[in-house]
């Protein structure tokens, strides 16, 4: 069973998550039709990949992450593909938003992990949303597109545009592109994901609703993408 697995090699050194999800494999093929048809990735899906170190491949060692290097987790991530498409893209996707967390302040690093490194963050990246400037901060309306396996997420980060304060006077006539972190309390997701195919990847919709964010949980994302 999945509570099996291991977390380190007779030798005291990590496994390579080839070697942790191998085992497992069968099974998730076994599923893979059944996800297609239920639109989602199954919990005991998810629940391997947790277990094998998906989730804390890119955390931080000092919230207790494994900072697994890109090849390790990219082998892996092919193997599980080949069982099931839509667990592989799953797994893929919601696992590298750890490493863009360590752009915001370190409040906000504490408070996505507060509960442990295994925490699960979805993404609706594309910048769609024309958030509001506000005092101390920006309102949220509107919706986030295309957030794969979002159902099992507990933060979200969300792609916005913001109007560009360089220009004074006509600051909406330009708009820069910003990311913010925000928890799932704080939104819902809208079951709107019927594909031809991937369907099993539930790429559903994060709806916001006068949503304030504040704005240390801002970023801008030519800053998140080039690590500044």
């Amino acid at each position: 069973m999945a509570s099996q697995l291991k977390v380190v090699s007779d030798t005291g050194t990590l496994e390579s998550l080839s070697d942790r999800i191998r085992p497992y494999l069968a099974e998730i093929a076994s599923r893979a039709n059944a996800t297609e048809e239920a639109r989602a990735v199954p919990n005991e899906n998810i629940e391997i990949a947790r277990k094998a170190g998906f989730v804390r491949a890119f955390v931080p060692k000092q919230y207790g992450g494994d900072e697994r290097s890109l090849k390790d987790y990219n082998q892996a991530i092919r193997l599980i593909t080949k069982a099931c498409p839509s667990t592989g893209w799953v797994t893929g996707v919601l696992n590298v938003h750890q490493s863009g967390v360590m752009h915001y302040r370190k409040g906000l690093q504490d408070e996505i992990w507060k509960n442990g490194p295994d925490t699960v963050i979805c993404s609706s990246g594309s910048p769609i949303i024309k958030a509001e400037l506000v005092d101390g901060g920006i309102l949220v309306n509107g919706n986030g597109r295309w957030s794969s396996g979002s159902d099992h997420a507990e933060w979200a980060g969300v792609g916005v545009k913001l109007p560009d304060l360089s220009d004074s006077q006509y600051p909406e006539r330009r708009y820069r592109e910003h990311m913010f972190m925000v928890h799932k309390s704080q939104f819902r997701i809208e079951d709107d994901w019927y594909s031809r195919g991937m369907r099993g990847s539930g790429s559903k919709t994060l709806v916001f609703e006068n949503l304030f964010v504040p704005q240390e949980n801002v970023e801008s994302l030519a800053d998140l993408n080039l690590g500044l």
